[in-house]
């Protein structure tokens, strides 16, 4: 597998956890789909998935920050628009060249999902 799910990503939040495991499940579909070379709108729409997924998952982590930790919350929220500035130029990119993605491009997606969690498993744990 191209991005699996591992205990070690783990929040101990059920539904944060089952979010985290649908991100990862959509990069791996999308590396399915770059691999059997599916088209370019098939691999399109997977990330427009992806990043709509995406806003529903920041919304759920935004409310979990209680009152007092304003600033890790403003932290948190700067790093989910900077994850969407990074897979919209994507986007954008990949819809005007009409080719699809790299395999580059997937890793930095793969990569970019698995270091947010990985803070994410460190920052929820201790509140």
């Amino acid at each position: 597998m191209f991005a699996p799910w591992q205990e070690s990503y783990a929040t101990g939040n059920p539904v944060l956890d089952t979010q985290h495991r649908k991100l990862i499940d959509m990069v791996e579909d999308l590396h399915r789909a770059f691999e059997l070379g599916k088209s370019p709108e098939t691999q399109l729409a997977i990330l427009e998935e992806f990043i709509s997924y995406l806003d529903i998952h920041e919304n759920f982590e935004l409310q979990l920050y209680p009152p007092q930790r304003t600033e890790q919350r403003t932290q948190h929220q700067m790093e989910h628009e900077k994850m969407h500035g990074l897979f919209h130029d994507l986007l954008k990119r990949t819809q005007q060249g009409g080719t699809g993605f790299h395999l580059q491009d997937i890793e930095d997606i793969r990569d970019i999902l698995v270091d947010h969690i990985c803070t994410e498993v460190t920052e929820f744990t201790t509140f």
